[in-house]
């Protein structure tokens, strides 16, 4: 399947062009095709997304076209910036230091996950997000997917690289998005 688009990719998915599985494992695989030379993700969800995807699918099986009634966001792949606490994936916040592991989402990832959010990964940031570019010590730098000599920028490079090599939301010719959003809070 391609998509091109967060308000697209539920459609399709309701449409049965795709299961919600097929639909994962293809960005799932966009995304090991094209990280090794943007640095985007700092970890990759793989099995966890799967699982989420699976029982998407069962859902649907279940509910039909009504399963997005409460999940309007029901196989909508999302990536979670590193700075951002998700209770089934390490937070390094881009440090080697011990950060911990969350026991619980943050409230915003709870509320993409109840929405039917699937979250592919963890993007990179700089170290603790202090850092004009997306350089950190847990990953490799980040690259801008339209020039890779350069940095992605910023701390929320990772995101910004991970949404732009794939068609969601610019006007690109369509392939399989590495993924369609990606969630970056605002520090208080």
């Amino acid at each position: 399947m391609t998509a091109s688009g967060i308000l697209e990719t539920p459609e399709r998915l309701r449409l049965r062009e795709t299961s919600v599985t097929g639909h994962v494992q293809s960005v799932l695989n966009a995304i090991r095709d094209r990280d090794p030379y943007l640095g985007a993700y700092v970890s990759v969800a793989g099995h966890e997304a799967l699982r989420a995807a699976e029982a998407a699918d069962a859902r649907t099986a279940r509910l039909g076209v009504a399963a997005w009634d409460a999940q309007p966001l029901l196989g909508v792949t999302v990536s979670v910036k590193d700075l951002v606490q998700t209770g089934d994936l390490p937070t390094t916040r881009g440090s080697l230091l011990p950060n911990g592991r969350a026991v619980a989402d943050a409230p915003s990832v709870a509320r993409l996950r109840a929405a039917g959010a699937v979250v592919v990964g963890r993007t990179t940031t700089s170290e603790y997000g202090w850092s004009t570019g997306t350089v950190g010590r847990v990953a490799p730098a980040t690259r801008n997917p339209y020039e890779v000599r350069l940095t992605a920028g910023g701390s929320s490079g990772g995101a910004g690289a991970a949404v732009a090599s794939g068609p969601a939301p610019l006007p690109q010719p369509p392939v399989a998005e590495p993924c369609l959003a990606s969630l970056v809070e605002r520090a208080h």
